[in-house]
């Protein structure tokens, strides 16, 4: 059967190489910037710090099918909950690509039908890479496709010479790149280093997409929305995946400056009453610029217990905050310390935020080493009721209910 169909998939290619499809996307476009990387990266399948300053691409673009399978991969129409944000970085011939994946129900590595022979039928994530950017031949035989799946599988194909380590172990694909790959609390998270011999401004025709393998064995392919085929039906796309000179691209570009840093601002004691689910809580609250910050551990203590708990962790080696909903706080000391007095300094927090294992733009300021985060920004994150009574000066805190902007 695997013979028959490989025929039938060559026979598809031959008939497709003499057109180009027609795209929903244009082709060619420019992801962005990537910078040069300072420090030290470790491909270990955890974020290294240098990563904060790469350019970030968000992955959330399910492919559009109107129904149509394909027997030899089984894609058919299905949704999906499952998305990503990867960062990319070079550094000394290599080019460095983390993505971290959004994905609820990761498939344990046991019931992949055969992960060496069809690598893609996985939970995993694809980088496509054209050195050249070869914008006017379709079929660059330099152009090659990279794969790690969540548990650190790796694969390659180049479709143009011929060469794949289908059907082979993961070492098969070493020397060709390398990676890693960690299964998180909301997924998974990998991390490619691919060597390159481009230089500074340099153009690499590059594409990123995530495979979300569903329970039935099928897979829904998930792409950034610049992508040239997000939103393109699943049979159209898989062609298009394999002409080179359509792809997107990356430039190589020096280290990112460094960015100006803000000037701190005053935090004044909050005056307000604060209640939460109706009970009076004194917090340690600053206004700053006209918006209540609570600190983060201190919101996460008092809701600690109600349904709409939330875990905080923060992690030194990388300078990242982690929120977690739904899980109890675990106490580190200090939570509901007596409220300060007297206006106080506050500094823009530079801390990366993740909830539920994804980056999460949330403003945030540090005060005497304490992250105090804007009430209203909490409350939409994790989805509970927040008010305000002028008349009484009270500051509501309710969750029983859903978050609305106010």
């Amino acid at each position: 059967m695997k013979k028959i169909t490989a025929f039938i998939l060559t026979v598809i290619i031959a008939i497709t190489a003499f057109t180009l499809p027609v795209l929903a996307n244009s082709a060619n476009k420019s992801f962005g910037n990537v910078p040069e990387a300072t420090g030290t990266i470790t491909v270990d399948g955890l974020k290294d710090a240098a990563y904060n300053s790469g350019l970030q691409i968000k992955i959330d673009i399910p492919e559009f099918s109107e129904g149509g399978t394909d027997g030899f991969i089984g894609w058919s129409a299905l949704s999906t909950t499952v998305s990503g944000t990867a960062w990319v970085l070079w550094q000394k011939g290599f080019l460095y690509v983390f993505c971290s994946v959004t994905d609820p129900t990761v498939i344990p590595q046991s019931q992949y039908t055969d992960e060496s022979d069809i690598p893609w039928a996985t939970d995993s994530v694809e980088v496509f890479l054209d050195p050249n950017n070869n914008t006017t031949d379709p079929y660059d035989s330099t152009a090659i496709q990279y794969r790690i799946d969540a548990y650190g599988f790796l694969s390659f194909e180049n479709r143009m010479n011929g060469t794949s380590s289908y059907g082979q172990d993961s070492s098969a694909a070493k020397g060709i790149f390398e990676g890693a790959a960690k299964i998180t609390k909301a997924g998974y998270d990998v991390e490619f280093i691919i060597p390159i011999t481009a230089s500074m401004n340099n153009e690499l025709g590059f594409e990123i997409q995530i495979n979300d393998l569903q329970d039935d064995g099928t897979r829904v392919r998930v792409f950034p929305e610049i992508s040239m085929i997000a939103g393109e039906d699943q049979v159209s796309s898989d062609n298009i995946i394999w002409y080179p000179a359509m792809w997107d691209y990356i430039v190589l570009t020096a280290t990112t400056p460094a960015a100006t840093t803000p000037a701190p601002s005053t935090a004044t004691p909050t005056s307000s009453s604060v209640l939460v689910n109706g009970t009076t809580v004194s917090f340690d609250a600053y206004n700053i610029n006209g918006n209540n910050y609570f600190k983060l551990r201190d919101l996460a203590s008092v809701l600690s217990g109600t349904g709409k708990q939330f875990d905080v962790t923060w992690d030194a080696a990388v300078n990242t905050i982690n929120l977690v909903s739904g899980q109890a706080y675990t106490p580190v000391g200090g939570e509901m310390a007596s409220k300060g007095s007297g206006n106080q300094t506050a500094t823009l927090t530079t801390s990366t935020i993740y909830l539920n294992g994804a980056p999460v733009a949330l403003t945030a300021y540090n005060i005497g080493g304490n992250n105090y985060f804007k009430l209203r920004d909490i409350g939409q994150a994790l989805d509970f009721g927040v008010a305000w009574d002028g008349a009484t000066n009270t500051i509501t805190i309710d969750t029983s209910t859903g978050y609305t902007a106010g």
